[in-house]
């Protein structure tokens, strides 16, 4: 049995990487890794005593990145530029994300794909000259679904 069969994975590790890019970027914090799936009660003609529960499409939450603000011509800066800052005078580009979980040596223990993802929000930290503190740069994407592989 390998230890990563033994042992739970943790959390630091990852890495992005986009589509059409051969370059891998390091963030500080990945949230909103989700999905989740409703059920939609139906009644049955002439049946009063229970409903059928069925299964609604997932939905997921946006994914937000966190890191220490970088350069301003990686690929996700070029992309944040291409699509939050334009004039919307171009299609919005999407693009299929991986997120992969390493373990200590570097091994991809887990992959998210995020399918057709653009992003939607762009932000950095407050600007203050009290605090000694990293500028942190966050973008928020959009998605049309994620699937796991292992």
């Amino acid at each position: 049995m390998t230890d990563t069969a033994r042992y739970p994975s943790t959390g630091f590790s990852f890495v992005l990487s986009i589509s059409g890019s051969p370059d891998t970027m390091a963030f500080q914090e990945a949230t909103g890794i989700s999905a989740q799936i409703d059920t939609e009660a139906i009644t049955e003609g002439g049946e009063n005593s229970f409903k059928h529960r069925l299964p609604t499409p997932p939905k997921y939450t946006n994914l937000v990145l966190k890191r220490g603000l970088s350069p301003t011509n990686t690929p996700l800066c070029n992309q944040v530029q291409k699509n939050i800052t334009g004039d919307l005078s171009n299609p919005i580009s999407t693009h299929n994300l991986l997120l992969q979980l390493t373990d200590a040596d570097g091994k991809v223990v887990m992959t998210w794909k995020f399918v057709n993802a653009w992003p939607v929000a762009f932000n950095t930290s407050d600007l203050n000259t009290q605090q000694g503190t990293i500028l942190i740069e966050s973008v928020e994407f959009a998605y049309t679904y994620m699937a796991i592989q292992p």
